[in-house]
């Protein structure tokens, strides 16, 4: 299997299988040593589990390349690619691949898919393939993160949405109905962060409420599952939350869930 990661620096390195260029150094052959791709400017990297990535450099560009047989690099192609090729000129917040479709929001909170969409991943309420990112609804999206072939995202009012196959109620509607459109989730707007987890048919989601305990403990042992270089922060973080007003407690819990979330990508 193929492993990414992005150093202090924003170096991005890649090592294991290269099949279908996934390693993004323009070839497909076997590194057991990490190789670095590109410049060191690399902020974020979303590796899907079906061999291909998506990648963010500082400047908020994002960047794909591996397997693209269903259009899931949104280059307008559906030819691999063994090395980073740039996806439209925006600058780019959240990005996330899935198996063969994938997501991303821009600056102005615009969310886009492309990809695959037999399931209804794409959110589009159709089932075209989609070559190259395509917007969804209005410009009120915060976060996105996408599955096997369903998909979970935030808008700016703190409101969960969801859509795709929804066979083993990934979804989260309550139904087991596949979604060709976002539907919401839950009730109220109190969502902070979503992830769709590891094994990609599960989500996990973080709720404000009013007592935030359960809050700190989650970004907690999520940090420390993510096994990065900033658990000892957490640590310190984690047992000075006390001494804090409630609002700066609200505002830590979101960075930590956030760091999480990114590890654990």
């Amino acid at each position: 299997f193929p492993s990414h990661d992005i150093r202090g620096d924003g170096g991005l390195f890649a090592w294991g299988l290269g099949l279908n260029g996934i390693l993004g150094n323009n070839g497909t052959d076997r590194r057991s040593s990490p190789v670095q791709i590109g410049t060191s400017s690399w902020v974020s990297i979303s590796a899907s589990t079906n061999n291909f990535a998506i990648a963010k450099r500082a400047d908020g560009t994002i960047w794909t390349w591996g397997l693209n047989g269903s259009g899931q690099l949104g280059d307008n192609t559906t030819i691999t690619k063994s090395s980073p090729v740039q996806i439209g000129t925006s600058s780019w917040t959240s990005v996330s691949g899935g198996n063969i479709h994938s997501a991303g929001i821009d600056i102005l909170g615009r969310l886009y898919t492309w990809g695959a969409a037999a399931g209804g991943q794409t959110g589009q309420n159709n089932t075209t393939t989609l070559l190259s990112p395509v917007q969804l609804g209005s410009n009120s999206w915060t976060s996105v993160s996408t599955g096997t072939s369903h998909t979970v995202a935030l808008r700016n009012d703190s409101t969960m949405w969801a859509w795709g196959i929804n066979t083993s109620n990934q979804v989260g509607d309550g139904t087991g109905i596949t979604r060709s459109s976002p539907v919401q989730i839950g009730v109220g707007s109190s969502w902070l962060a979503c992830c769709i987890g590891s094994l990609i048919k599960e989500v996990v989601a973080l709720k404000e409420k009013i007592h935030l305990n359960s809050a700190f403990i989650c970004s907690f042992i999520f940090l420390l599952l993510s096994f990065r270089s900033s658990r000892h922060i957490t640590l310190f973080v984690f047992f000075s939350l006390p001494f804090y007003s409630e609002s700066i407690q609200i505002i830590l819990s979101k960075i930590m869930l956030r760091l999480a979330i990114k590890g654990l990508s």
